[in-house]
Order: structure tokens, then sequence, then C-alpha cells
């Protein structure tokens, strides 16, 4: 009985790790949102700083896919240095796509390709803070490359502001939990129901 009770324990403490370990990558190195505004006359990345630029990481999704999310924004909101700005991306890695509400931004699917570029704009009419969605159809590391291009000030003359230099964002998927992890759950709880 003793030894029952010792390998249900291990069995548990297995499959709690292993889901706790998975649970924590996907969500312990959240960025959060990328803003941009001006610095030094150009347009600029505010946040995240050159030495906090995480990977993005995509989780599994149905179909094959892997699925994450980019925030992106002006900065100082509701008062930001920026009126507009559009995110002109330099490279498009084979495999990954970009979405903006059902819309193609960056990639080709399914015979589209995006215009390669998103508008940020305020006040309204305009998206002054968006989410993207980001699709993998493959485990990988995808880096894509942008600059801010086209802003304009959120100041009375509307001055353009020159553009940024390129940035890098990397996306980085995150493999399934392994089948005997699967298994492994239901077979602690089992044991565990057992055992009272």
């Amino acid at each position: 009985m003793k030894k029952l009770h010792l390998v249900s324990a291990c069995l548990l403490l297995v499959a709690l790790t292993c889901v706790l370990g998975i649970s924590a990558i996907a969500h312990e190195h959240h960025t959060g949102d990328w803003s941009f505004g001006i610095s030094d006359g150009n347009a600029s990345v505010i946040e995240p700083k050159p030495d906090d630029i995480e990977p993005i990481y995509l989780t599994p999704f149905v179909g094959g896919l892997f699925n994450g999310d980019w925030g992106i924004e002006l900065w100082n909101l509701p008062d930001p240095d920026l009126k507009f700005v559009r995110l002109l991306f330099t490279s498009a890695p084979t495999g990954l796509v970009i979405y903006h509400e059902s819309e193609l931004v960056l990639g080709c699917y399914d015979g589209y390709t995006g215009p390669g570029f998103f508008d940020l704009s305020w006040p309204e009419p305009g998206i002054y803070h968006a989410h993207l969605d980001v699709y993998a159809t493959a485990p990988g590391d995808y880096t894509v490359t942008f600059k801010l291009v086209d802003a304009v000030a959120n100041d009375s003359q509307h001055t353009q502001i020159g553009d940024s230099k390129e940035y890098a964002v990397e996306f980085v998927t995150i493999p399934e939990p392994s089948p005997l992890l699967a298994l492994a759950i239901p077979i602690a709880v089992l044991v565990l129901r057992r055992r009272k």
C-alpha cells in the first residue's frame, strides 16, 4: 500500500511539474505591448527598451498552427506624441503570417499577400492600440524586422517626423505537452481517487 502511495505521489508531482513548467514558459515571458513615440525627432520604439526586448511566444493552436498576440500602441495615451505612424515590415519569414481582425497584414496565405504595413493613428477615427494575431505554420524561431515611417506629430502643425531605425521582433514557438504528460495526469487522478 505504501508503494502505491509513493508511485501515485510521484506521478502527480511529475505531472504538476510539467504542467506548471509549460505554463510558466507561456506566461512568464509575456512582454506587454510595444509602444511607439518620438525620440530625438524620429519615430521610435519607446517600450520595450532595447535591453528589455524578449521574444513573443506562440503556443499550439488548431490545425498544427502556433498562435500568439503582439500588442502595439501609440505612446502616452490619451495624449500621444504621435498622431500617425506606419509600421512598415522590412522582412517576412516564410511560415509566419500576421493578421489584424481577420485582415492579413504580413505574409502569404491562401493566395493572398498582406500589404506589409499597419497604420496607427490618433484620435478617432483611427487605431491607436491594436493586437496583431501571429500564426506560425511550424515550430521554430521567426524574426520579423520593421521600421516606423511617415510619422506625424500630434501637434497643431502636424509636424512630419523622421523615420525610425530598423527594429526586430522575434516570435518563438512553444511545443505541445508530450503524450506521456497527457496520460500521466488522468492516471495520477485515478490513483488518488482509488486511495479514498
